[in-house]
């Protein structure tokens, strides 16, 4: 709405971009959102769900998983051991 676009119009502006449909390129940019965030030890995994817009810590730990192959937390200790 604020840039004065049809969702339609968009959705191709993204694909023609991306080459991704707009699911996958949301998908994208909140995985990498979530991964910064992530190395950021002062944000807990509830802060993150949270800005992130999800409904709850456990959502976010799905998602992330399903998208990553691993759980936040296994995410995190990647980068602090």
């Amino acid at each position: 709405q604020e840039q004065c676009l049809s969702p339609a119009y968009f959705s191709s502006l993204i694909k023609q971009r991306t080459g991704m449909n707009v699911s996958q390129w949301i998908a994208q940019m909140v995985m990498i959102d979530s991964r910064q965030m992530l190395q950021d030890t002062s944000k807990s995994i509830k802060e993150i769900a949270t800005r992130l817009n999800f409904p709850n810590q456990s959502f976010f730990g799905k998602y992330f998983k399903q998208h990553s192959g691993v759980s936040p937390r296994d995410y995190r200790k990647q980068f602090h051991k």
